[in-house]
């Protein structure tokens, strides 16, 4: 992601994910992993999608569980493209440039 442009930040869990959204600089997109620890990933959508400030945030659900109930439990929580693990560079330059447009680097 680095790479194509973007600049990257990592969260150890869902709870650390949480506070690193709801404070400064702002994020396009958010890589969300629904099996993290502590909170969840689903957990964590949901609260962005409660809070006015960070409702609109691109989500992208990377998982490796394929069951559809997690597909739609996962749409129906507000998540924007659902993706399995493990996902390679150019699945993932897709679901971004579909949410944010043309990425500003040179992508792999």
């Amino acid at each position: 992601m680095r790479q194509c442009g973007l600049t990257v930040d990592e969260a150890a869990d869902g709870d650390d994910a949480l506070e690193r959204l709801r404070g400064p600089p702002g994020y396009d997109v958010v890589l969300l992993d629904l099996h993290m620890p502590g909170t969840d990933g689903l957990s964590v959508l949901a609260s962005l999608r409660r809070d006015p400030h960070l409702a609109t945030l691109k989500v992208i659900i990377m998982t490796v569980d394929a069951r559809y109930l997690t597909m739609v439990d996962a749409a129906q929580t507000g998540g924007d493209r659902f993706v399995l693990k493990p996902v390679n560079a150019e699945t993932l330059r897709q679901h971004l440039e579909y949410l944010l447009g043309p990425l500003p680097g040179a992508c792999p």
